[in-house]
């Protein structure tokens, strides 16, 4: 505006026009800084560190910290990776979860049967399918259990090859004395 112009405009509309410019400026700033952080996460079949899910973390309480107004600013390419990050560790979660209870329902150690080695060896071919992100979220508890599953039936098996060949030298009844 030109000074002519600006002593004509009302003092308290040059104010509020400030003002909202102001906010107009800031809400921009921010939005672009929200949508930044969001462009700068890692693709979520890479995220498999308690840094890199405490990243997901921080950016969703920083656009979650934004009003109404100021999250219509948010880039909606970037707001659309955060909630596919998201769903995506919700899907990661989940395919722990249920890895977790399958481990959980095989029998205990002390209970093993020839009869459960498939059902072992199908946890273990699980868990390999797994990638690193949902592996994160699989429990030191269920690692340590399947393993500890896995070592009863090779130890079950060496015992069961070695009694069978034991049975296999005794001798015939014809040749017991």
């Amino acid at each position: 505006l030109s000074e002519e112009n600006k002593r004509l405009f009302p003092a308290a509309s040059l104010a509020k026009l400030k003002a909202d410019v102001a906010a107009v400026d800031s809400n921009l700033k921010t939005a672009q800084a929200i949508s930044a952080a969001i462009g700068s996460l890692p693709v979520s079949s890479e995220i498999d560190t308690a840094g890199e899910k405490g990243e997901v973390t921080a950016v969703r309480g920083q656009y979650d910290a934004l009003s109404d107004g100021q999250k219509t600013w948010v880039d909606a390419q970037a707001l659309a990776k955060l909630l596919g990050v998201e769903n995506d560790i919700a899907r990661d979660k989940l395919l722990a979860s249920e890895f977790e209870q399958t481990v959980a329902a095989l029998p205990s150690d002390a209970a093993l049967k020839k009869s459960d080695a498939a059902a072992v060896q199908a946890q273990e071919k699980n868990y390999a399918g797994l990638n690193p992100a949902q592996k994160s979220y699989v429990t030191a508890t269920t690692t340590q259990a399947l393993a500890g599953r896995q070592q009863t039936i090779a130890a079950n098996e060496a015992s069961a090859q070695a009694i069978s060949a034991a049975i296999g030298s005794l001798p015939v009844s014809s040749e017991i004395d």
